[in-house]
């Protein structure tokens, strides 16, 4: 614990008419009770040398909190603040949060680190009463958060990477025996405490260096946080493409993601393909295979008679192009606007041939989200699920 670095530098510093003090932050009342109760009945040198404190969240000394009246709460001001000089009885501070108010103390040397809560992945709770909010390395899990961090920094995987290594080919567990899930492997490669260090409460600022044995170093951490930084650039830049999250494999049940593929001409111009596949979010060895966007639009729109549209929704897009052509011709070009009576005569399914073929990525998607039947890609087929 940190008595006994508090310890050494109390000597160092005794030859000097200088004071240490020892300050210990915990998470709640009681906590802050039972530590400093455990202080003085286990250490002599501290026996009546305890000052506890009691604060609200934001560490001001509070009425509410402590219990205590404005002229006992005036008391404890003074005690905290003047606790470095020489006629202080007070050797420990333990406080609820880090003080703010009163608080003008030099000679802190030792402030303890006990992250409260439960311990993050790779580590376990100590279980003894008199190590709360203590954490120790789990073995079993540690080395491979130690690797999700080196996969990600030296060979540049992806969380999704990751999430299938650590999923299909390790079976690996959380505490709990549960996968981890993507959005999980983003907030561990992401947390500080696997470093040494632990922000309390959560974003407030206040940045302490835990008394628990890292997992790897703030280098690799680095390192890692910069490719996460490009991999978002890279995924913030990629367009918005038309059917995903829309269609569904038909051999593993996962979604449909895309990719773009660029090929350069013999003139030195580029042309682009966008290839749709399965996720393998369920399968990591499924063979669904890919289509190109311009096959699965043409094997939509020979599907079109066959979906069962939601009309009303079809009719209301096509009645919000129709208003914006109309201001477009009225503030422009000075022309006539559309009669809206000849609405009812559109086939709206000649309407979702046309955005399929014409319309942007967001008309595409909104069409889709029009249709009642699920789309199935399989064997770069698509087709409606059969009831």
């Amino acid at each position: 614990m940190g008595v006994e670095e508090w310890e050494k530098t109390y000597k160092e510093l005794e030859p000097t008419g200088k004071k240490s003090i020892l300050f210990i932050m915990t998470d709640d009342t009681k906590n802050c009770d039972d530590v400093a109760e455990f202080l003085e009945k286990n250490y002599s040198q501290l026996k009546g040398a305890v000052l506890t404190i009691h604060t609200n969240r934001s560490g001001e000394i509070s009425e509410t909190v402590s219990g205590k009246k404005e002229k006992e709460l005036q008391d404890l001001r003074n005690k905290a603040n003047e606790i470095d000089s020489l006629e202080s009885p007070y050797k420990v501070i333990v406080s609820v949060m880090m003080l703010k108010e009163g608080w003008d103390v030099k000679n802190v040397t030792t402030i303890v680190g006990l992250r409260p809560g439960v311990a993050p992945l790779g580590y376990l709770n100590e279980k003894r009463s008199d190590r709360k909010c203590h954490v120790v390395i789990d073995p079993e899990r540690a080395p491979i958060v130690k690797q999700m961090f080196e996969k990600v920094a030296n060979e540049h995987w992806s969380g999704r990477k990751i999430y299938h290594w650590l999923k299909f080919e390790l079976n690996f567990k959380s505490k709990g025996n549960h996968n981890v899930s993507l959005s999980n492997i983003f907030l561990i490669l992401q947390t500080h405490f696997y470093y040494g260090v632990f922000e309390y409460p959560e974003k407030s600022g206040n940045w302490y260096t835990g008394k628990h044995e890292p997992i790897i170093t703030k280098e690799l951490f680095d390192r890692a946080q910069s490719q996460l930084k490009r991999d978002q650039i890279v995924r913030s830049e990629l367009k918005e493409f038309a059917f995903t999250k829309l269609i569904t494999c038909g051999l593993c049940g996962s979604g449909v993601t895309a990719d773009e593929k660029f090929k350069k001409r013999k003139d030195g111009s580029t042309i682009k393909y966008v290839y749709y596949g399965c996720t393998r979010s369920r399968d990591i060895h499924c063979k669904c295979g890919y289509i190109r966007e311009e096959d699965l639009i043409d094997q939509l729109v020979k599907l079109i008679d066959k979906l069962d549209l939601n009309e009303m929704h079809m009719k209301q897009k096509f009645e919000e192009e129709v208003t914006r052509l109309n201001k477009f011709q009225q503030s422009f070009l000075g022309t006539k606007t559309v009669d809206k009576t000849k609405i009812k005569q559109i086939d709206l399914k000649d309407y979702a041939r046309y955005v399929l073929r014409e319309g942007t990525a967001v008309e595409k998607r909104e069409f889709l989200s029009c249709i009642k039947n699920r789309l199935i890609l399989k064997n770069k087929i698509v087709s409606l699920e059969l009831e």
